[in-house]
């Protein structure tokens, strides 16, 4: 539905195809709002897509991200458990995730592209971020909201208080008690 000389959609579109283009447009313009929008004011935003994904090269997409300062990260999700070499590409307004920048190590096997076992494509198992990955994201956030002063939860509460149980537990999970006293 889109090539390199056309990313905004094949000039000969039309029904059900053209329509499915124009959603997406649609879509890719809001992703570079949203992201102009946060990157003004300050707030952590990030936009993800396939690396060879025809959106990255719309007008759409372009249209508000033209000067803003953003970073590019480009990861294979085989590096983070995935059995497939997966690229993609984060734009995001802040550094923070540059560290997900992992390129295969060619260290593992991968397993093929097209028709799974399942009868399915291949590509719809590949849908969910593998856990690895999400590990690292949380990583790289903490990191970054404790650098802007951000206070890690205590582990565990101190050996030397008289709190009961039920209090601690609720107290370590950020449950806040009822009243005026902790006991």
């Amino acid at each position: 539905l889109r090539s390199n000389a056309h990313p905004d959609g094949l000039p000969t579109l039309s029904g059900v195809a053209l329509d499915r283009v124009t959603t997406a447009n649609r879509l890719y313009l809001l992703c570079s709002e949203i992201m102009a929008w946060a990157t003004q004011r300050g707030i952590m935003a990030s936009i993800e897509n396939p690396l060879r994904s025809h959106a990255w090269n719309t007008s759409h997409m372009q249209k508000h991200l033209v000067g803003l300062q953003l970073h590019e990260v480009v990861f294979h999700h085989c590096m983070y458990g995935a059995t497939r070499r997966k690229r993609t590409k984060l734009l995001c307004n802040h550094r923070c995730l540059l560290p997900l920048a992992l390129q295969c190590d060619n260290s593992h096997d991968h397993e093929g592209w097209g028709i799974a076992p399942t009868g399915q494509w291949a590509t719809a198992s590949e849908v969910e971020y593998p856990h690895q990955l999400c590990q690292a994201w949380a990583q790289c956030l903490k990191r970054c909201f404790l650098e802007y002063g951000a206070v890690e939860p205590a582990l565990e509460l101190g050996t030397d208080t008289d709190i009961p149980l039920v209090q601690a537990s609720r107290a370590a999970t950020g449950i806040q008690p009822r009243g005026k006293k902790l006991i």
